[in-house]
């Protein structure tokens, strides 16, 4: 088992890239995994270190069955996430127009 980052109007925290986090409602775009953590103690801490929005009591946790660092849709939810990971499932890549300028 294995902690996933909730909140109620962002959704699951998917992870960060250059400074920029990514969660389930509002950015999901590509992204169809979510990153995990071992505990709940380690996803509060990270949490601690975000610059805006880094206290944790504002945050949700939820326990995920996968050992793996990212839990698939599928694994979300199972894990009665599923109302946080509809944005994903329309987000996917797969189901993306082409933008006309690749």
């Amino acid at each position: 088992m294995r902690i996933v980052i909730t909140h109620p109007e962002y959704g699951i925290y998917l992870g960060s890239f250059l400074g920029l986090g990514f969660w389930s409602k509002i950015s999901a775009e590509g992204q169809e995994e979510a990153c995990t953590f071992k505990n709940e103690e380690l996803a509060r801490d990270y949490i601690a270190t975000w610059e805006e929005n880094g206290d944790p009591a504002k945050y949700g946790f939820a326990e995920v069955a996968t050992d793996a660092p990212f839990a698939t849709i599928a694994e979300l939810d199972a894990a009665g996430l599923e109302d946080m990971t509809g944005p994903m499932k329309d987000a996917r890549l797969d189901n993306m127009e082409p933008a006309g300028f690749c």
